[in-house]
């Protein structure tokens, strides 16, 4: 006790190599569970050209930048679809600590997402019926949305994520107001 001498030594040189890794999720956040690939039951005006908005979450939880090519489809077998080139596409940017990057931004079907490692962005999708196909209380239009990773597709790996969003045709809600007028 009470000696200060301080010691030193010397080390071989570390080297440490970082291997560059792409990995990214797409989570739908609309529907029953915000973590899983599915939007469904969302409520939509049975009208013809009505829209709907589905919510969804990508994530690069990766190391590296990555840009995401978001693709809208409609899916076979379902009682309407949607005007993919009417729909709109927005999103914003957020950081590791989910505070907004930038402001929000609009992008059309096939358009590009970049994201850098620990950034997510929240995608809201506004789409919009066809209008010319007739719908009934009870219906269901599903639309198919991927997002596509170029640094994985680069790299020749698994690279596409998709969510199915399901929305349900529901009856609108009347206001009924009563008056009376006398012509006294």
């Amino acid at each position: 006790t009470g000696n200060n001498t301080q010691q030193t030594s010397e080390s071989n040189e570390v080297t440490i190599n970082v291997t560059e890794t792409g990995a990214f999720s797409l989570l739908a956040t609309g529907g029953a569970s915000p973590t899983d690939d599915l939007n469904e039951n969302i409520s939509m005006n049975p009208q013809t050209g009505a829209t709907v908005n589905f919510t969804h979450t990508l994530s690069n939880q990766g190391n590296v930048t990555d840009t995401y090519r978001i693709n809208l489809a409609n899916a076979a077998g379902d009682a309407f679809n949607y005007d993919i080139a009417k729909s709109i596409i927005t999103y914003q940017k957020l950081d590791a600590n989910n505070a907004p990057v930038g402001s929000p931004v609009t992008i059309a079907n096939g358009g590009n997402i970049q994201l850098a490692p620990g950034q997510s962005a929240t995608i809201i999708i506004n789409a919009v019926s066809e209008t010319n196909t007739p719908r009934v209380i009870g219906n269901t239009g599903i639309l198919n949305v991927t997002a596509i990773s170029t640094y994985l597709a680069g790299k020749g790996q698994t690279a596409t994520a998709a969510n199915t969003d399901t929305a349900v045709t529901v009856t609108p809600i009347y206001a009924i107001t009563k008056s009376a007028q006398s012509n006294l």
